[in-house]
């Protein structure tokens, strides 16, 4: 084989040499054809270079081959199966447990945060408990509403003042009644002692209207603030004045890998700063992006085979699970949602994957193995756009290969060509090194 390569390597050069040592007529017409080519995908052999070689030529055929379907991907992991982990109240970082690739289980300590607030609101908490257990029915009814306080200060303070007003009323009646009083006097002592007994029976209202609602409010603030310290991880059955705690312990809600770890011991963190990210990756699932003609190729619960890009010799399966109902229409793809199954060692959330899948056997466009050429990772062939009993010139055209069989590939066409269109069933390898030369003379 290799001598095979050899001999037509140096036939083709030969066959070059003996254009340029034979100049004549036909050879620069020939010549200026080609270094009009060779600005663009055209490549231009003479007739002697392709009998040399041994380029044949043919159209297109369809052939029954096993359809195996190429397409590109990436490991990707839902949204409700990674977590930032954050706490609900503000704090300073005392603590981080965990480093970046740990593996956490939900309830896990992540890191530790503390904050003097945390301790007034455990305060709060006991202060509520203790007076509701107790019965302090004014105490309760201050928490329920603060005017309540200024109410009874009032009702205290004009108690007195009635009293004192009720004595004067009585000394006037008792001088009027000897003729030793005035009119006006007992007239103003009445007065004074009806406007405080009226201002009495107003604030007796009020502070009784709070106080009838202040067991119900009473409730209403302890459940929330059993709520709040649940939230801070701090049980209110189990409070008491010796077990408040100023610091507290941030967990993972979800298992799975630490990611990137965003927070640094005795920095200050809001509730809406996170501190590191889990990610589940038994719920790594593919993500791949399939051109509409290969469509049909798939269907929801088949099995299909998956390669990483850095690593192409380490295959795993997936399963589809969802087709996409939308055509993109910047790329021309739809997207297919499969979850991986077994194996999952290696894999990583972004990676980037090439998933193949078998559809049976079809009729498909395919050509000879050896009229494709790759170059920087783009699959060609070479058709024939003119052609004279001097030369023929060729034009590298992209395409897209599928399964390989018996010696054919299947491909599918980037750009348009002609029906009747002939193509370059051999030695395409020549032909493209033949393009490159051509840059170079």
């Amino acid at each position: 084989m290799i001598y095979n390569c050899i001999m037509l390597a140096a036939a083709l050069a030969l066959g070059t040499a003996c254009g340029k040592n034979q100049p004549s007529k036909t050879d620069n017409t020939a010549t200026e054809a080609s270094r009009n080519a060779s600005a663009s995908n055209m490549v231009t052999l003479t007739a002697e270079q392709i009998k040399t070689i041994g380029i044949t030529l043919d159209k297109v055929g369809m052939r029954e081959l096993s359809s195996v379907v190429k397409a590109n991907g990436v490991i990707s992991v839902l949204n409700q199966h990674k977590a930032l982990i954050t706490s609900p109240f503000g704090g300073t970082v005392k603590s981080i447990q965990v480093h970046s690739g740990a593996s956490v289980k939900a309830g896990d300590v992540i890191a530790t945060i503390s904050n003097p607030i945390y301790l007034t609101v455990q305060e709060e908490y006991l202060t509520i408990k203790a007076q509701s257990n107790a019965g302090n029915t004014d105490a309760i009814a201050a928490i329920g509403n603060p005017q309540y306080a200024n109410l009874s200060e009032q009702y205290r303070t004009l108690q007195p003042q009635i009293e004192m007003a009720e004595l004067e009323l009585k000394r006037q009646r008792e001088l009027n009644a000897g003729n030793a009083g005035s009119a006006k006097n007992l007239q103003q002592a009445e007065a004074n002692c009806a406007t405080l007994t009226a201002k009495r029976n107003t604030l007796q209202s009020q502070i009784a209207i709070f106080g009838k609602n202040a067991e119900e409010v009473l409730k209403t603030k302890r459940a929330a603030l059993e709520n709040k310290l649940r939230l801070m991880g701090i049980s209110p059955q189990n409070l008491t004045p010796e077990t408040m705690q100023s610091t507290l312990a941030v967990r993972s809600p979800i298992t799975g890998k630490v990611g990137e770890i965003s927070a640094k011991i005795g920095a200050y963190l809001t509730e809406n700063n996170a501190i590191a990210e889990v990610v589940d990756l038994n719920s790594l699932h593919l993500d791949l992006n399939i051109y509409e003609p290969d469509l049909p190729k798939f269907r929801i619960g088949q099995i299909i085979q998956f390669t990483l890009i850095n690593n192409p010799a380490q295959t795993y399966s997936a399963k589809i699970h969802t087709i996409g109902a939308m055509l993109d229409p910047v790329t021309k793809t739809i997207e297919i949602h499969a979850h991986i199954e077994g194996n999952k060692t290696g894999l990583i959330e972004g990676m980037n994957a090439t998933a193949t899948a078998h559809a049976g056997n079809a009729k498909v466009m395919a050509v000879p193995n050896a009229a494709i050429v790759n170059e920087g990772g783009q699959d060609y062939i070479f058709v024939k756009q003119t052609g004279t009993d001097i030369e023929t010139v060729f034009e590298k055209t992209p395409v897209r290969t599928g399964a390989s069989e018996a010696g054919f590939t299947e491909i599918a066409l980037l750009t348009f060509i002609p029906e009747n269109a002939l193509i370059a069933t051999s030695q395409a390898f020549f032909i493209l090194g033949k393009m490159t030369n051509n840059g170079e003379e």
